[in-house]
């Protein structure tokens, strides 16, 4: 079908929709896989420690992602395609140009037979969001027969990125919020409560667990996570 305007509004569109929750978020990054040529898009969030709190990989269930991390896929040190998206600014574009994964996957025999067993050959990705804690990335992802991506398909991803950041920094923002609003309630319940994220990274803590925390009798933190004393 190939990149033109009216697929170009219409990919822009669904990430508009999926920013205000009304339409699945698989939907709108399949689409910008679709308008490149690809078989796959991703939407992934990138923590420290090498944590990867989300991975959302279209057309693939959640087995793929967790196969990801168990790879080391989330590491800087043995994924390129982390380590340069972690390098550049917000909306900067990368491709298979940029980075060594071939190098990567003689390095890394795990990460290497992830790549292989799903046939993801060829990235193109840039950064949504980039913050000290988090980084938010788009990506499409391409088979070896498909090869890298094409310059004006590179230039539609580029495009659609700028309207999928527009989306994503809202539901970001609210989700910090919805902690802090959270924390608040349990303050006024006056109980000791820690919100962590998936990776067990703590995000939010109410006052009496600040009191606990500060204690250090029975917990203590270490690189952000609790951890027993």
């Amino acid at each position: 079908m190939g990149v033109n305007e009216a697929r170009l509004r219409s990919v822009a569109e669904q990430f508009q929709l999926a920013g205000l929750g009304s339409l699945p978020w698989e939907e709108a990054v399949q689409g910008l896989a679709d308008l490149t040529g690809s078989k796959t898009g991703e939407l992934i969030g990138l923590g420290a420690d090498r944590a990867v709190p989300f991975n959302l990989i279209t057309g693939y269930g959640p087995e793929v992602a967790a196969e990801f991390v168990e790879a080391g896929g989330g590491d800087p040190r043995v994924n390129s395609r982390v380590r340069v998206g972690s390098a550049v600014a917000e909306l900067e574009v990368r491709d298979e140009a940029d980075f060594t994964t071939e190098e990567d996957m003689r390095l890394s025999p795990a990460l290497g037979e992830w790549i292989r067993r799903y046939d993801f050959a060829h990235t193109c990705l840039t950064p949504l969001v980039k913050q000290d804690d988090l980084l938010i990335g788009l990506a499409v992802v391409r088979s070896t027969r498909q090869g890298n991506i094409g310059r004006l398909q590179k230039r539609g991803f580029a495009h659609v990125a700028a309207h999928a950041r527009a989306a994503v920094r809202p539901q970001h923002m609210f989700h910090r919020q919805n902690m802090s609003l959270a924390a608040g309630v349990l303050d006024a319940l006056g109980a000791s409560a820690f919100l962590c994220d998936a990776s067990g990274r703590m995000l939010a803590l109410s006052a009496p667990a600040v009191r606990l925390l500060s204690d250090g009798t029975h917990l203590r933190l270490v690189q952000g996570r609790l951890a027993a004393a």
